[in-house]
This record gives structure tokens, C-alpha cells and sequence, in this order.
């Protein structure tokens, strides 16, 4: 999967079937770097920071391969106060551009969070719910003219005639509504959210058409819906440091935990702080359930989650300013050589919050990258 969760390179007949169908199988870009954007990661982390935030990144993903997948995106958030409460707001944008057909996807979406304290206190030991909401659009395009069908291809020529497919719609606009909770305390945190929740439809096509039966017995959807995503994410913080340098070292193991249909993704591992800079090293790892006809079977390595990649992070913080690199070594059977590894940059800007403020706003103990 390694694109959370995307399918590894299909198979060139069944990627012309679904072009000539008018549809698309849609799943989610994915970020080795979770926790730089972490609008998108939870709704409820909107708002999470000391003040004001904007992170920006790319990731272009099996540098290798010719129409790899590239995702470009830009957040802003930042916690407020409302009466008594402690909300955060956000708008978060993301374009996702795949294929040799030039498939962009772009997302726009609005975001909310309450804070809510678990108890009153202020020097106790504290507790902390954080409920999110993203509310907005999904635009994608595609290309029809870098699109190739059947009835294109000579045998000795390859590429030679015109296609007789009609041409379908090249744009389309739909909603998206995403859902979060987060649980915190000054060294913990657990958290889930859920993804297109409403499961919008991703057929280009304005007309719903029958399912294909292929030879061997699979049935293939000729109008597809964008699955629901659900994560589960974790994590603990452990200084490790001298007595009076505590919060300059701190270890920080986490987990993060995908299913989108019929696949499931989970990565661990585990962030080094030695301030000013940060070092990441996880495994991650996939499980796809595959249906043809009346059997069923499993795409992994082992029983539960097979290889995908292994990841490496470095990452430098310094005032408001931190930017991290990471990158993801291909162990699956597309192997690093075929695939040519994943890229990913990251760059997050935080901004103190107003001194005058009366809330003493904690931050989460979730790392940076």
C-alpha cells in the first residue's frame, strides 16, 4: 500500500478497465511525517499549538516509477477563546496528483475543535478530550486525452489510432466530512478519527452503470464510492535526559493504525529528541483482502501485516521554525530499486499565543514530524 491506503501498481488491463468505465478506486494520500500536519491526521488537533500555526509539505512517493504519485499541502490553524472555552479553527488544502492520465485530486476543507479539561485543577495532574470536525469539497480532474484504451494500441506500434470511447466528464466537485477525538495528558495520547464519513461517490461518469463480472469470477464496481478511512493513533513521552535537561531529550514511541476498505495499514516505531533536532525510525506495515468470486485471500508477507517500508526521519527545530525530511525504503516486493524510495519534506511555522491570554493552554506530547 505504502500511499495510506494505496494500492501498489495495478495491472494495466484492469487500470484500462476502470478509465474506459468512467470511474476511479480512490484512497487516500498518505504522510510519513503524521504529526507535521496534523489538521489532517485528526480534526480534533485543530488548534493543538500555543498559538497561531502553518505547516506546508510535498511527498513524492516511488520516486522511480513514471506518474508517481505527488501531494502538495498547506494548513493554517490556531487555538481560540470563546466565552469560558477553548476552541481551535483551521482550513486545511491538499492536492494529490497521480498517474500518467494526470489525476488531481484537491481537497479543501474547514475545521473545528473544542478543548475540553477533564479536571478543574490547574496543578494537578491533567486530563484533556479534544473533539474535532472538517467540513468541505473534493474537486478532481483528469486528463482524458493522456489516457490509453484498448482500441489505441497496435501490436506492433503500440500508441497508433484514436480512441472510439467516448469521452466522459474530465471534473468533478464533491463533499467531504471527517471526525475526530483525542484524549491527552502531559505524557500521553490516544486518538481516532474517521474519514469520509458520507463515502462520496468517485465515478466521473454522470450515468450510474452495471458491474463487470471479469473471467475469473471478480466482480468489478463500475460506480465507486471513497470508502470511510478510520485511524487510531498513539504515543508516549519518555524524557530520557539529565535531571535539569529532562525536556531536551525525550523518546517518544507511536503507532498509527489505518483501515480503508479492504486494507489496513500500521506503522511503529519511535522519535528521538535532542533539541534542537529530532530523529525518527519506523516499520510499516499492510494487509490487503482481495475477492475473486467465491474466494478470498490475502496480500502480505505475514499472517497480519505484511512488509511495506521502513522509514527514516531527521528533522531541525529552532524557535517558531521546524522542518523535517523522511524517507521511506521501499521492503515490499516492489522492492527500493523498482520503486525508488518515497520523499517527503515538511515545514511547520508556530507562533506564540498572546502573553495576556487567561487560559494556560498545554500542549499535546504528540512529536513534531
Amino acid at each position: 500500500m505504502d500511499k495510506g491506503i494505496r494500492l501498489r501498481p495495478f495491472p494495466v488491463l484492469a487500470a484500462l478497465m476502470m478509465l474506459l468505465m468512467g470511474s476511479v478506486f480512490a484512497q487516500d494520500p498518505q504522510f510519513s511525517q503524521y504529526y507535521a500536519n496534523p489538521v489532517a491526521l485528526n480534526p480534533g488537533l485543530t488548534g493543538a499549538s500555543e498559538g497561531p500555526r502553518i505547516a506546508t509539505g510535498y511527498r513524492r512517493q516511488w520516486a522511480s516509477i513514471p506518474g508517481a504519485f505527488r501531494t502538495f499541502y498547506f494548513t493554517y490553524d490556531q487555538p481560540i477563546e470563546i466565552g469560558k472555552g477553548l476552541h481551535g479553527i483551521g482550513i486545511s488544502t491538499m492536492s494529490d496528483v497521480a498517474g500518467e492520465g494526470s489525476l488531481t485530486k484537491t481537497d479543501i476543507l474547514f475545521n473545528y475543535a473544542y478543548n475540553l479539561p477533564l479536571n478543574k485543577s490547574w496543578k494537578k495532574f491533567q486530563h484533556f478530550l479534544r473533539f474535532g470536525l472538517a467540513g468541505g469539497i473534493q474537486q478532481a480532474t483528469v486528463d482524458f486525452y493522456k489516457l490509453r484504451f484498448p482500441d489505441q494500441l497496435d501490436a506492433r506500434n503500440g500508441v497508433s489510432f484514436q480512441t472510439q470511447e467516448p469521452q466522459f466528464s474530465e471534473s468533478r466537485t464533491i463533499p467531504d466530512v471527517n471526525a475526530g477525538l483525542v484524549y491527552y495528558n502531559d505524557h500521553m495520547y490516544f486518538g481516532f478519527s474517521a474519514s469520509h464519513i458520507t463515502e462520496p461517490a468517485q465515478r466521473f461518469s454522470p450515468v450510474q452503470l452495471t458491474n463487470i463480472v471479469t473471467p475469473n469470477g471478480r466482480t468489478v464496481d463500475t460506480n465507486p464510492k471513497l470508502p470511510m478511512k478510520t485511524q487510531i493513533t498513539a504515543g508516549v513521552k519518555i524524557p530520557i535526559g539529565p535531571v535539569n535537561y529532562r525536556e531536551q531529550y525525550v523518546l517518544t514511541p507511536v503507532f498509527i493504525h489505518k483501515r480503508q476498505a479492504s486494507f489496513t495499514q500500521l506503522d511503529i516505531g519511535a522519535y528521538l529528541t535532542a533539541e534542537p533536532m529530532v530523529f525518527g525510525l519506523y516499520y510499516r506495515g499492510s494487509n490487503m483482502r482481495v475477492d475473486q468470486g467465491s474466494k478470498s485471500f490475502e496480500i502480505s508477507t505475514f499472517k497480519a501485516f505484511g512488509n511495506e517500508a521502513l522509514v527514516g526521519l531527521v528533522g531541525f527545530k529552532k524557535g517558531i521554525l521546524s522542518f523535517g525530511y523522511s524517507y521511506d525504503f521501499t521492503i515490499s516486493q516492489l522492492t527500493n530499486q523498482i520503486s525508488g524510495g518515497s520523499h517527503e519534506l515538511a515545514l511547520v511555522l508556530e507562533f506564540e499565543r498572546n502573553p495576556k491570554t487567561k487560559f494556560k493552554h498545554r500542549k499535546m506530547p504528540c512529536p513534531r514530524f
